[in-house]
Order: structure tokens, then C-alpha cells, then sequence
């Protein structure tokens, strides 16, 4: 399994894309593309992440390296950006790794991660699904 900085940058050299025009595609500069790819503990936001899997195609997983093996990418049956949001929504509910959700909510809340300690994991699952969701969402209708 891959890390997202080897992910993304797996992904530009299998798209031919260099990190100037991956920059301008999801707003940002190529000098930030480039510190996302050489800084494995690099943190972009949800934001990021989302607009950098839609250039790829991919799910957010599978550019994290949380469900997909990247390496695969070409042989890849599905085209995520001609689904509906809904089916984008129950591919990610289906595969949400809550745990890792978890921190990348606490994380886009500039949250202490100690504090995944003191709760109960179990009580937050379904709240933090349904949180997660909530957030995609909201992350979709402003890309409209």
C-alpha cells in the first residue's frame, strides 16, 4: 500500500501531468504539488484531497492508499466522474475506513489527536459516518 504523496505522484507520471499543471487543475501552485509528493507526513485538506482525486479519477481511498492498489490504476473498471453523487456517496460509505475518516475530520477540526484516546470509538461510528457524509456533500455541492 501506498502513501498519498508516492499516490499522487504515481498518478501525474501514469497521466503525463506535471506538478505545474496538476497545481493549476486543483488551484494550487506546483511548488505545493512538489511538497506533497516528497513530504509523506504532507496534510492537505479534504478540499485538496477531493479535487486531486476528481483530476485522477480515483476515490479518495484509493489516492490515499487506503482500499486500492494504485499500481492498477490502468486497468481500473470504473469512471468516477460519470457516476451520480449518490452512488460516489455509497461507494465511500461501503468502503470508509472510519478510523482513518476519524482523523481526518479531527485533523480538518485542528483537533488534538490525543483526544481519539478518551472516546468511545464504537458510540462515534455511526455519528461520524453520517458526519463524514455530511462533509463530502457539502464538499460536492461547492464544487457545482
Amino acid at each position: 500500500m501506498h502513501n498519498l504523496s508516492t499516490n499522487i505522484k504515481l498518478l501525474r507520471k501514469i497521466n503525463n501531468i506535471s506538478q505545474r499543471e496538476l497545481g493549476r487543475r486543483i488551484g494550487k501552485s506546483g511548488q505545493y504539488i512538489s511538497h506533497l509528493e516528497s513530504t509523506p507526513t504532507a496534510s492537505p485538506s479534504l478540499d485538496v484531497i477531493f479535487s486531486i482525486a476528481k483530476v485522477f479519477n480515483v476515490s479518495v481511498d484509493e489516492l490515499t492508499g487506503l482500499t486500492y492498489d494504485i499500481n492498477s490504476y490502468e486497468e481500473r473498471p470504473h469512471n468516477y466522474s460519470e457516476i451520480t453523487h449518490r452512488e460516489h456517496l455509497d461507494i465511500i460509505t461501503e468502503n470508509l475506513n472510519l478510523e482513518s475518516a476519524f482523523h481526518l475530520i479531527l485533523k480538518e477540526l485542528n483537533c488534538d489527536f490525543s483526544l481519539m484516546d478518551k472516546l468511545d470509538y464504537e458510540f462515534f461510528e455511526t455519528s461520524l459516518l453520517r458526519y463524514a457524509k455530511f462533509l463530502y456533500t457539502e464538499i460536492l455541492n461547492n464544487k457545482k
